[in-house]
């Protein structure tokens, strides 16, 4: 997770940063990927939208579903994805 800035459609707050006045419409907000297999998608979204809406007191929010090929971790050199092109081998799918 890590924190975000989300416009609001509200009127501009007034904000101090850096000792000056400043006039600001957005809010902090939160963002989480969570890569997970095609089969096991609307399974996530619909526990996201249970939890995420009875803890939300805003009302607002996204879910956002975006196609991953493949993800590599440059630090381990873990693989996540449908096939590994340097040696075949695979986690998940």
């Amino acid at each position: 997770m890590r924190e975000v800035f989300t416009l609001t459609g509200d009127r501009p707050r007034v904000e101090i940063y850096r000792g000056q006045r400043v006039a600001t419409n957005l809010q902090p907000s939160v963002r989480a990927d969570v890569p997970a297999a095609d089969d096991e998608v609307q399974d996530l979204v619909h526990i996201i939208r249970q939890v995420a809406g009875a803890a939300t007191t805003a009302g607002k929010g996204w879910i956002w579903g975006t196609p991953v090929e493949f993800l590599l971790c440059i630090r381990t050199g873990g693989y996540w994805g449908r096939r590994d092109v340097t040696s075949g081998s695979h986690l998940f799918g």
